[in-house]
């Protein structure tokens, strides 16, 4: 049996990374919604991709990888 790559284990069944609310990031990271909507002004925090006119989402991955990150910070 072959080993899973962990970028196959976040991602949706069509192949595309899952996507998750600006909400569900600032839960993972143990911050306000406030404070991501700072950090996105800033440049600061997982990137953030453009969802409809005036929304955000975030790579599910991504901001896992963030939280790891400010762990070792």
């Amino acid at each position: 049996m072959g080993s899973i790559n962990a970028d196959e284990l976040f991602k949706h069944p069509i192949g595309v990374p899952k996507r998750i609310t600006r909400a569900a990031a600032a839960e993972i990271l143990d911050v306000s919604i406030r404070t991501m909507e700072e950090w996105h002004k800033k440049g600061f925090g997982p990137k953030a991709v453009k969802h409809g006119v005036r929304g955000v989402r975030y790579i599910e991955h991504e901001v896992i990888a963030f939280s790891n990150e400010r762990v070792g910070m």
